[in-house]
C-alpha cells in the first residue's frame, strides 16, 4: 500500500505542477456588431449589396430623389464604389430612370484611372455580361414579336381569304338550288 499511496502522492503532485505550468489562455473580449461596427468589417461587394437592398425597400419618390443625388455625385466619381452604387441604381427594375444601356456603357468603358479590387473587377465583369445577355433576351424578344405580329397578319390575311371563298361557295350553292 505505500508504494500505492506514494505513486498517487507524485500523480498529485505532477499533475499540480502540470496545471501550474501550463499556459494561460488568452481570452478575447466578444465584439458586438452594431450598424457602425459592422460597417467596418464589410467589403466593398458587401457594401454595394447592402446599398441594393436599400434602394429595393425604398418609396418611389425616394428612388427618384437618390437617382438626382447619384447622378449628380456618383456619375463620374473617382471612387469605384460610388460608380457602382449609380450603375445598380440605373438598372433598378419598374423605375422610369431605368437605363440598362447607359449602365452597360459605363461598365465596358471604365475609365483605366480608377483602380479596382478583385473582387469588384469580378462583379464588374458579372453585370457586364448579365447586362449583354439582357440586351441579347431583348433583342431576341422584339424580333420573336415582330414574327408574331407578321405571322398574325398573314392567319388574318388566310382567314379572309376562306371567309371570301367560303362565302362564293355558298353564293354559287345558293344559285344553283332551284327555289
Amino acid at each position: 500500500m505505500s508504494k500505492f499511496r506514494l505513486f498517487v502522492y507524485f500523480a498529485i503532485i505532477f499533475s499540480i505542477a502540470g496545471c501550474a505550468l501550463r499556459p494561460a489562455q488568452k481570452t478575447e473580449m466578444p465584439v458586438i456588431y452594431t450598424e457602425q461596427t459592422a460597417s467596418a468589417f464589410l467589403s466593398d461587394i458587401e457594401n454595394l449589396m447592402r446599398y441594393y437592398q436599400m434602394l429595393q425597400d425604398k418609396k418611389p419618390f425616394e428612388l427618384q430623389w437618390e437617382y438626382a443625388y447619384a447622378k449628380h455625385h456618383y456619375r463620374n466619381d473617382k471612387n469605384a464604389e460610388n460608380r457602382f452604387k449609380y450603375i445598380l441604381l440605373v438598372i433598378l427594375p419598374n423605375t422610369h430612370f431605368r437605363d440598362t444601356s447607359l449602365a452597360l456603357n459605363l461598365l465596358t468603358n471604365w475609365p483605366e484611372d480608377i483602380p479596382l479590387s478583385p473582387n469588384l473587377t469580378s462583379f464588374r465583369k458579372i453585370l457586364t455580361t448579365s447586362l449583354k445577355d439582357l440586351r441579347s433576351a431583348k433583342y431576341n424578344n422584339q424580333n420573336l414579336l415582330q414574327k408574331l405580329k407578321a405571322s398574325e397578319e398573314r392567319i388574318k390575311a388566310l382567314q379572309d381569304k376562306i371567309d371570301a371563298i367560303k362565302s362564293m361557295e355558298r353564293q354559287l350553292f345558293r344559285g344553283k338550288i332551284p327555289q
